[in-house]
Order: structure tokens, then sequence, then C-alpha cells
């Protein structure tokens, strides 16, 4: 029984190394518009919080580890991150995992994804603060992705659309019970492959 348990530790080690061995590192670059919709633009006098919508045109990029190729299928762990600066703004973090498929004889990548993380939001003030001023606001954020790559040379694709639907948790800022929002990300850009 000992030896037995030796030897599966071994084949679970080595197929482990295997795995990471063959792992393939993407490494991206996106022009990412987010949708930010229901932000709260002051605090809570008279009745409730005003909230506001806004399109924060980001710049985005990111990486992913495919760990388990598995056939036409493939299965990593994908970190990305955004930016707008600027009074109506945007930046996320986020990090999660990302099931791609590679259809034989086709150069088109489709994938699905889901993401955790973090949305800082910036928004111009409409009530309750000093006018002029910026509203910050951090949520915790979840989001669901699907997109499609398409191969255009032998390391690089072109990530043709990619777009996200995703919920933001109010965690910080000025104001205390704010309104969760939702955001839409769309997003086009380059993929190298190593």
């Amino acid at each position: 029984m000992r030896i037995s348990i030796s030897v599966l530790a071994s084949l679970l080690f080595l197929s482990t190394l295997s795995a990471v061995a063959s792992a393939q590192i993407a490494v991206y670059g996106t022009f990412s518009p987010t949708r930010i919709q229901g932000i709260a633009t002051g605090n809570n006098a008279a009745g409730g919080y005003k909230t506001s919508n806004y399109w924060a045109y980001a710049v985005g990029g990111g990486a992913t580890l495919t760990l388990l190729p598995l056939g036409p299928l493939s299965l990593g762990v994908d970190v990305r991150g955004s930016t707008q600066p600027g009074t109506q703004g945007a930046d996320t973090v986020l990090a999660g995992l990302k099931l791609g498929a590679k259809l034989p004889a086709i150069s088109y990548k489709p994938y699905v994804q889901v993401s955790g993380g973090y949305l800082n939001t910036r928004s111009d003030v409409a009530t309750g603060l000093a006018s002029g001023s910026t509203n910050h606001q951090g949520f915790a954020a979840y989001e669901v992705l699907a997109g499609i790559d398409h191969r255009i040379a032998p390391l690089i694709d072109f990530r043709v659309l990619e777009a996200g639907v995703g919920r933001g948790i109010f965690v910080n800022g000025p104001n205390s019970n704010v309104p969760n929002v939702t955001f839409v990300t769309l997003s086009t850009g380059l993929v190298f492959r190593f």
C-alpha cells in the first residue's frame, strides 16, 4: 500500500509538472470602453442618491496562462486591468478562469471567462459635495466575458471582439450605502502568444 501511494504521488507530480511545462502565455493590449450604470454622483441628502451612467473609454491589458490544453479546448488563468484617467473614469483589476477553443482548420478562437476583482470609478459630483469635485467609489466586482480572437500571424492574434457584463458591489468611497453598479465592457486589441 505504501509503494502505491508513493507511485501515485510521483505520477501526480509529474503530470502537474508536464502541464506547467506545456503552459502557453498570451499577453494582450486592448481598447476597452466600459459602460458604467448607476454611479452615485453625490451624497444621499434629500431622499436618495442621484445616479449617472457613462462610458469610460479605457485602455487595458492582461495576460493569460493556459495550464490545461484539452484537445481543442484549453483552460487558463487570466489577469487583466484597464484604466481611463480623468473625471469620468474607471479602473479595473480582475483575475479569473478562461475556457478557450481552437477550432480545427479555422483561425478563429472563441472563449468564455469569469473573473473577479476590483472596480474604481470617478464621476462628476451632482449633489451634496463641493462643486467641481470628483466622486471616487470602489467596488468589489465580477464579470462574465465572451470573445473571439483571430490568428493574423503565427504568434499574433487580433481580438475581434470581447464583450463582458459585470456587477460592482460597493466597498469604499466618501459616502455610505452607495447603490451597486452594473457595467458592460467591449474590447478589441492584439494578443501576443509565447
